[in-house]
């Protein structure tokens, strides 16, 4: 089988994980302020941030959380 060169979209887009990690930070006081000081993004807490994007934030938040659930 052959391998599929990366697309320009797959070749400049960060990994989910890290996605998620710099919206928390990015967002942290409008969508997250009521979170503990020590809380990390995982894989498993990715939901969280999509549900804090999507409840609190605003477009540009919305419009993460959407690339985050892809």
């Amino acid at each position: 089988m052959k391998a599929v060169p990366p697309t320009l979209d797959t070749a400049l887009t960060p990994d989910r994980l890290t996605l998620a990690r710099d919206a928390f930070t990015r967002y942290r006081a409008m969508c997250f302020w009521f979170i503990r000081p020590d809380f990390t993004v995982t894989e498993a807490t990715i939901d969280v941030v999509v549900r804090g994007l999507r409840q609190s934030g605003d477009r540009e938040a919305f419009l993460l959380a959407e690339k985050l659930c892809r």
